[in-house]
């Protein structure tokens, strides 16, 4: 999206762009839940532009069923995000690791049970948490914007609308 972008406000400088996409190497598969919960996991700075706190108002709704949500990183939104997931149900279960080493994060999709990876963000560019995700094969809700679109497909998860609210 971005070459496209650059090479329609550019077009006589055209020639001179190239794509290189980033990239990350597969890390083998996340290991599924077979125990009935839920893991989903999200992965961002906590700023508004994220919406981390979008998906924690989600899960205050009604739920029949046992979640335990993993946030990996943190940021000026952290008092907010315990605030709201302080309100979950017993059978929604929150953990909020802080960062992670990013040479550690292949090591904790291989020692998790993971079964779906979110982001909800309001703007994106390419999102190396996603492709972090996707190199241990977990599936991926995200919002399709920005380049999201370009690594997320009906193949490896779903793209919703980034208008979305906490409404079920």
């Amino acid at each position: 999206h971005g070459l496209q972008y650059t090479q329609r406000l550019y077009p006589n400088l055209k020639h001179k762009f190239i794509y290189s996409p980033l990239g990350s190497s597969s890390c083998g598969n996340a290991i599924m839940s077979k125990d009935g919960v839920l893991r989903i996991v999200s992965c961002s700075s906590l700023i508004e532009l994220k919406r981390v706190s979008l998906l924690a108002e989600t899960l205050t709704k009604e739920f029949h069923f046992d979640i335990e949500w993993i946030h990996i990183g943190d940021g000026p939104l952290r008092n907010k995000l315990l605030e709201i997931t302080e309100s979950f149900p017993e059978n929604i279960r929150f953990t909020l690791t802080g960062w992670i080493d990013s040479n550690r994060i292949q090591e904790f999709y291989n020692c998790k049970s993971i079964d779906l990876f979110i982001n909800v963000s309001n703007s994106e560019g390419v999102p190396v948490s996603i492709m972090e995700s996707m190199s241990a094969s977990v599936p991926v809700i995200a919002t399709d914007v920005g380049g999201v679109s370009e690594i997320v497909d009906d193949s490896n998860g779903i793209l919703i609308n980034p208008n979305l609210t906490p409404e079920i």
